[in-house]
């Protein structure tokens, strides 16, 4: 998956939690107290759970690209801190400044 793509669903994926997360406030808000959510929570929760998955399907092609790359740094960097639940932060810095092609091989200096 290219970076355009990574950086397109992991956007879409925080806009969706935003939609989402107004939609569950929303709905908290006006149910009564004693009451099951309401269909404006329901729909909410279902929203910020599709950028959830788009959020994870981004990271995964984050990681793949990186590995393909070979840019091994930005691959355990990646796989790091997204299972430590950093997710959002790395893909943050990833889709703003994550390597786009190989790494430029340099010819050894003579010995």
């Amino acid at each position: 998956m290219s970076k355009a793509t990574s950086r397109r669903l992991f956007l879409t994926a925080i806009l969706l939690w935003i939609v989402g997360g107004v939609l569950i406030y929303l709905g908290a808000n006006g149910t009564q107290s004693g009451a099951g959510p309401s269909t404006l929570t329901t729909i909410g929760a279902v929203v910020a759970g599709i950028g959830g998955i788009l959020n994870l399907v981004a990271w995964i092609g984050a990681l793949i690209r990186t590995a393909v790359l070979g840019r091994w740094g930005w691959f355990l960097a990646l796989l790091v801190l997204g299972l430590l639940g950093l997710v959002v932060i790395v893909m943050l810095v990833y889709v703003l400044g994550g390597p786009d092609e190989r790494r430029v091989q340099r010819p050894m200096a003579p010995a």
